[in-house]
C-alpha cells in the first residue's frame, strides 16, 4: 500500500493491487492517478474493482447476519418465512403461547424419526404450545411432499436462503428452539434429546396446574 501511495502514476503499480489486504483494494484503486485508472490498465482495474466491490458486499452481508444472531434470552425477530400457501407467517400472531421452532429437512432421518413423539406432545399441550417446522435445504416440492407424507399437523415454513439457520446458529439437525409466550428464547436443543421433552413437561404441566 505504501508503494501504491508513493507511485500512483505508474501503470506497474496496478500489479500490486492484488497483494494488499482484500478490504483495502478499493481504497488502493482510488489512490491511483486518473491517468492510470483511465489508461491502458483501465480494463484490469475495472475488473478488480467489480470483483472486490462484490467481495465487500458479501462480507458486509455475513457480518450483518453474524451481528443479528439470536441467542438464549434474546427477543426473536420476525423471520419473514413463507408457509405452504406462500403467506408470510408472523410470529407476533402466536404471542401468548410457547412456540417451538423445529429446524428439519426431508433428508434428515433423525428429524423424521422424531415426529411421532413431537406429535404426541403437540396433541398433549396444543392449547398452550405451537410448533413451527422450519424446513431447510429442501426444494419446495420435496418440502411439501414430506409434510404431506408424514402428516405433520403443525405450522410450516421454509428457509430458502439459509438465513434462518444462521440467525439461530444451527449446527445440525434436528434443532429445536423454545420461545416464551413473550417472544424470547428460553432453550435450544441439538438432536433428538429427552431433555427437550422433560423441559416441556416441566413448564407446560406447571402452567396447566396454575389454570
Amino acid at each position: 500500500m505504501k508503494y501504491i501511495e508513493d507511485h500512483p502514476d505508474e501503470d506497474a503499480t496496478v500489479a500490486l493491487l492484488i497483494h494488499v489486504n482484500y478490504d483495502q483494494v478499493l481504497t488502493a484503486i482510488d489512490k491511483l492517478s486518473p491517468e492510470v485508472r483511465n489508461g491502458r490498465m483501465k480494463s484490469e482495474i475495472g475488473s478488480l474493482k467489480k470483483l472486490f466491490t462484490l467481495v465487500m458486499k458479501e462480507q458486509a452481508a455475513r457480518e450483518a447476519v453474524k451481528n443479528d444472531t439470536v441467542t438464549i434470552g434474546s427477543h426473536v425477530p420476525e423471520l419473514g418465512l413463507k408457509d405452504l400457501h406462500g403467506n408470510v407467517l408472523e410470529l407476533q400472531s402466536l404471542r401468548g403461547k410457547y412456540v417451538v421452532l423445529d429446524f428439519w429437512g426431508s433428508w434428515c432421518t433423525w428429524c423424521i424419526k422424531g415426529f411421532p413423539k413431537l406429535k404426541e406432545y403437540y396433541a398433549k399441550y396444543k392449547d398452550r404450545l405451537e410448533i413451527i417446522g422450519i424446513d431447510c435445504n429442501d426444494t419446495a416440492e420435496k418440502w411439501a411432499a414430506a409434510v404431506k407424507k408424514h402428516n405433520v399437523p403443525w405450522l410450516h415454513v421454509r428457509s430458502e436462503d439459509g438465513i434462518a439457520e444462521q440467525k439461530f446458529r444451527v449446527q445440525g439437525f434436528p434443532y429445536k428452539v423454545l420461545i416464551s409466550p413473550e417472544g424470547t428464547v428460553l432453550k435450544a436443543y441439538l438432536g433428538e434429546t429427552e431433555e427437550f421433552y422433560q423441559y416441556l413437561d416441566a413448564i407446560l404441566s406447571d402452567l396447566s396446574k396454575n389454570r
